[in-house]
């Protein structure tokens, strides 16, 4: 409504920018709750998060305080592995990290905390990566500590534990365009001995198709294991 007045003949709302001002304090005291977020407000969360990282971005005429938003995106990405909402923690870990807020050294350290041994739910690594990709998704391919450390992470999952997680794997890299993904892609083969990881993009199969073939692939490994023929 403020960049738009005159088209929408709001000119006599004179007291927008306090409203403005109101609202957006609001939103910064609920923000620093976000690590205790259920389920299935996440979207809405990490869409509101980016919201008001875009709206201090084109603020030029309330004069948001920055440092209220700065406080609440500290409150979540502190907040004790076991008990958080891990996309959110990754999200405000990104902002304050594209912010120049958090060094890279600060950023492992927090991302240690959801990878390796310290915390046994294979689904908090994924929201933590989902998180960090929604918000500085250049981490994927720039912070090498953490992508090596995703990659042991993915490699020490059975096969069933890679299935489970596997949709909220595909929810994470979402965001990245087809380039970004094939950075990434060349990034995680420097830790093999530069091996091809094959095509990245295969129009011709559906999610649903990739879950079976995974499944299928699963089976029949137990099953030689279990004939003593791997």
């Amino acid at each position: 409504m403020a960049r738009s007045r005159e088209p929408l003949e709001a000119g006599h709302l004179t007291g927008l920018p306090q409203l403005t001002a109101a609202a957006y304090q609001r939103a910064c005291r609920l923000a620093a709750d976000l690590a205790r977020c259920p389920d299935d407000a996440v979207d809405a969360a990490l869409g509101g998060l980016r919201s008001l990282r875009e709206v201090l971005a084109g603020d030029t005429a309330t004069n948001l305080d920055p440092d209220l938003f700065r406080a609440a995106l500290r409150r979540v990405a502190v907040h004790p592995p076991a008990e958080a909402q891990a996309a959110c923690v990754g999200a405000a870990a990104g902002l304050l990290y594209g912010e120049g807020l958090l060094d890279e050294a600060e950023l492992v350290r927090l991302a240690a905390g959801y990878l390796g041994g310290a915390v046994t739910d294979p689904r908090k690594s994924c929201g933590l990566l989902r998180g960090l990709l929604a918000t500085a998704r250049e981490i994927a391919w720039q912070v090498a500590e953490i992508v090596r450390a995703l990659d042991e992470q993915f490699r020490a999952w059975d096969d069933a534990t890679f299935l489970a997680v596997l949709p909220e794997l595909r929810l994470a890299f979402t965001d990245l365009t087809p380039r970004e993904v094939a950075r990434v892609a060349d990034r995680v083969a420097e830790y093999h001995s530069g091996q091809a990881v094959g095509e990245l993009v295969h129009t011709d199969i559906d999610e649903g198709e990739v879950h079976v073939a995974l499944d299928v692939t699963r089976r029949v490994r137990d099953a030689l294991r279990a004939d003593g023929l791997v």
